[in-house]
């Protein structure tokens, strides 16, 4: 992560004004940060997630007219220059009780439990990016939805360290508890609803990671093959002689290569004006994007043991990261789920609420 911020790659996500490349509008130019994510994710699963997830942050918060402008460009600042790493955490399911704020001299102090916090592997001087219900002094049942960044070494705050799940771990994605934690005014602002692109940018970024975690697999099968030079059969001389290899990574590659390329027809479609764009087709599109490069990625992964054969599954080789990462990633948006919405759509000619499919 400090090589990736070390290299500038994040510019292509803070807005020129703030000096970085991004010309286009809020969700607009993101091919290159799709691009840029395949390659990540084919090099480390958690990483990709950890980068993908600074990535969105960085058009949300640097665009975020609840954030002054000044806040915007110290944040920018950081980005760019100081290894300023944004870490998301918003999920509350499991939590006994809503995360609350309330007002206090100076800004607001919050209490709650995050379940899930995505990118808080470094803890430190990273900031999250924390949803929490900002409570009425005048009326305390009128709760509004905010969101605060906080430093994970801020005063109150308490990471819990139980990430411990068979792949994408070094994301550690722990629960984080807070108590009477204060945030400065000009480091929180009100939440309103979403931009329709953030959902489709965030449909077809889950299919980004998927893929290039897919990728980065049969980038590792091929090169071990190439070490060994096993063939599938005895009456093959090796693998450069052996059809049945040829077919089965003419497969796999097909299938990597048609998810990343149907991604990024997608991304490039947000280069357009956000008026002439068709919001709910987008969304369906984005969706069929995540089912596509889930496929692939989980196939790729658990096959490849199929081309490299048995001596591959010792733990010094570790090719089975690449199926734990995919495995655990794809079971974010479960494609029953995003597979139903779309057979939905194309059955019944109309757009149900995504919430009825994929809670958030």
């Amino acid at each position: 992560m400090a090589a990736l911020s070390a290299s500038g790659v994040q510019a292509i996500n803070v807005p020129v004004e703030f000096g970085g490349l991004l010309t286009h509008w809020q969700w607009g130019g993101v091919a290159p940060f799709i691009e840029a994510w395949h390659e990540i994710a084919a090099g480390d699963g958690s990483i990709g997630q950890m980068w993908g997830t600074g990535a969105f942050l960085c058009r949300v918060l640097l665009h975020a007219e609840g954030l002054p402008k000044e806040t915007r460009a110290q944040l920018a600042h950081e980005i760019l220059h100081d290894g300023r790493r944004l870490a998301n955490v918003f999920s509350e399911r499991g939590a006994a009780a809503p995360t609350v704020a309330r007002r206090v001299a100076g800004g607001i102090v919050i209490d709650g439990t995050k379940a899930f916090g995505t990118n808080t592997a470094g803890g430190g001087r990273d900031l999250a990016h924390v949803s929490v219900g900002l409570v009425d002094d005048d009326d305390p049942t009128r709760i509004t939805p905010h969101a605060a960044l906080i430093r994970l070494d801020a005063s109150g705050v308490e990471p819990a360290g139980d990430w411990n799940n068979m792949g994408q771990r070094a994301t550690n994605s722990q629960t984080i508890h807070f108590r009477n934690t204060f945030v400065p005014d000009g480091w929180y602002y009100e939440m309103g609803a979403p931009h329709p692109a953030f959902l489709v940018t965030s449909m077809f970024g889950n299919a980004s990671l998927l893929q290039g975690i897919g990728a980065g697999a049969l980038d590792a099968a091929v090169d071990h093959l190439r070490g060994i030079d096993r063939a599938s059969m005895p009456m093959f001389e090796s693998a450069a002689t052996d059809p049945v290899m040829h077919r089965r990574i003419g497969e796999m590659t097909a299938r990597l290569t048609a998810a990343r390329e149907f991604t990024l027809s997608v991304a490039r479609r947000l280069d357009a004006a956000p008026e002439t764009l068709d919001f709910p087709e987008l969304l369906v599109t984005a969706l069929q994007t995540d089912i596509v490069a889930t496929q692939a990625a989980l196939h790729v992964t658990a096959e490849l043991f199929d081309l490299t054969g048995a001596r591959s599954t010792a733990a010094s080789h570790g090719l089975d990261r690449f199926w734990r990462n995919a495995r655990t990633s794809g079971s974010h948006h479960p494609r029953e789920a995003t597979s139903a919405y779309v057979g939905s759509v194309v059955l019944n000619r109309t757009h149900p609420p995504l919430t009825d499919y994929i809670k958030f």
